[in-house]
């Protein structure tokens, strides 16, 4: 049987946020996830994700603080992007 290779241009993730806080959140992760706001909800273009990238994405944003807004947690050394 022979091999397809497809690649993906697009992952829906819902989140009940705004876009706003979002795109903060995303950014606050390390490394930062970059997004844009388009028609109101924060998007990724995974376009612009390298296949090695891509499994770090949701292990990035899973580690993210959230709310972006919050104070940090004591004890966890935090930097300012």
């Amino acid at each position: 049987m022979a091999e397809t290779e497809q690649a993906i241009t697009a992952l829906t993730a819902r989140v009940e946020a705004a876009a706003d806080e979002l795109d903060r959140w995303a950014r606050s992760a390390d490394p930062p996830v970059i997004g844009y706001i388009r028609t109101g909800k924060f998007r990724i273009d995974v376009r612009t994700i390298h296949d090695d990238e891509l499994a770090e994405v949701p292990e990035a944003l899973g580690l993210a603080r959230w709310p972006p807004s919050a104070p940090p947690a004591s004890g966890k050394a935090t930097s300012e992007r």
